[in-house]
C-alpha cells in the first residue's frame, strides 16, 4: 500500500487529550532513529509543543515517535534535547492493521528452523523431526545438533520480520538452492530465548537480496505464511506493548516522512 494512503494528517491540538491520557496511565511512547536504535519512554508532561520525557535512553537529535490507543496509532517527527521532545511539524493517525509485521532482524537470535519432508519415505516416517525444547534456546540448539550434522544444508534461516501468521528471512544462494529442493510444512521460530512451532508453511515469494554488511554478498529473501499461533501472537503483542520493536507501520511512516521531504 502507498504510504500516503496510510496516514491522516492532524494538528497537535487534535491529540493533546490522548497524550494526557498516556501521561495519566503511564503508557509508553516509542521513539527511534532506525531498527537498532529504539527506545520506550514515559511522558511526564506536555508543554505547548514539547513533551517532557524520561532520559533513560541514548537517542538524541531527530527521532520518529509513535504511540497507540484503541486500535489507532499516532505518529510524529520530533527533536530530543535533554529530556525534552519537541514535536516537529504535523502529527498523523493510522489504523493498526491485522497483518502488521514486526522487525526482528536486530535481535541477536532470530531464526527459523525447518522440518524437512523426504518424499521417498513412507508418510508416517517422512518427517525429519528436530528435537525442540520450549522456551529454552540453549537446549533447543543442543538437541538440534545431531539432526543438523545429518542434514547440514538445513541451517537456521535469519529472520527479517514476522507477523502472527507469516515471516520473511534471508538465505545464502546455496542454502536457497537446498531449500528449494525440499518440501517444508513445519518449523520452529527461535526469538531470543523463546521458541514457537509453526505449521502449514507455504512460500509466498522469493526475491534477490544484497547484504551490504557482508561485502555485498548476494542472497535471497523469502516470504512465507503459516498457521496462526496463539503463543506467538501473545509474544508479539507483549513486544508491541513494551514499545521496544519497530513494526511495518513504523517503517511505512519513515517512508512517508522521507517522501514529504523530497516533495
Amino acid at each position: 500500500m502507498n504510504s500516503k494512503n496510510l496516514f491522516i494528517e492532524l494538528e497537535l491540538s487534535d491529540i493533546k487529550l490522548k497524550i494526557r491520557e498516556l501521561i495519566a496511565t503511564k503508557s509508553k511512547l516509542k521513539i527511534w532513529t532506525n531498527s537498532q536504535q529504539v527506545a520506550s519512554v514515559e511522558i511526564f508532561a506536555i508543554e505547548e509543543d514539547t513533551l517532557i520525557i524520561d532520559d533513560n535512553h541514548s537517542l538524541d537529535g531527530v527521532v520518529m515517535a509513535n504511540f497507540s490507543l484503541r486500535y489507532m496509532s499516532y505518529f510524529f517527527k520530533g527533536i530530543i534535547n535533554r529530556g525534552k521532545l519537541k514535536i516537529d511539524g504535523k502529527v498523523y493517525r493510522s489504523e493498526r492493521r491485522a497483518d502488521m509485521r514486526f522487525n526482528v532482524s536486530y535481535m541477536t537470535s532470530s531464526y527459523l528452523y525447518f522440518d524437512a519432508i523426504e518424499e521417498d519415505l513412507p508418510s508416517a516416517q517422512n518427517v525429519l523431526h528436530f528435537n525442540k525444547s520450549k522456551n529454552k534456546e540453549d537446549s533447543f540448539i543442543k538437541d538440534f545438533t545431531t539432526s543438523m550434522s545429518d542434514f547440514p544444508e538445513l541451517r537456521g534461516a535469519k529472520l527479517i520480520d514476522i507477523s502472527t501468521n507469516g515471516a520473511s528471512f534471508v538465505m545464502s544462494l546455496q542454502d536457497f538452492k537446498n531449500f528449494s529442493n525440499k518440501k517444508f510444512s513445519m518449523g520452529t521460530l527461535v526469538l531470543e530465548k523463546n521458541s514457537y512451532d509453526v505449521s502449514n508453511i507455504q512460500k509466498v515469494y522469493d526475491i534477490d537480496y544484497v547484504n551490504f554488511r557482508l561485502d555485498n554478498i548476494p542472497m535471497k529473501k523469502i516470504g512465507i505464511k503459516f498457521e496462526s499461533n496463539s503463543e506467538l501472537e501473545s509474544y508479539l503483542q507483549e513486544l508491541d506493548d513494551k514499545s521496544i520493536i519497530l513494526t511495518s507501520l513504523d517503517e511505512e511512516f519513515n517512508k512517508y516522512i522521507n517522501q514529504k521531504i523530497e516533495e
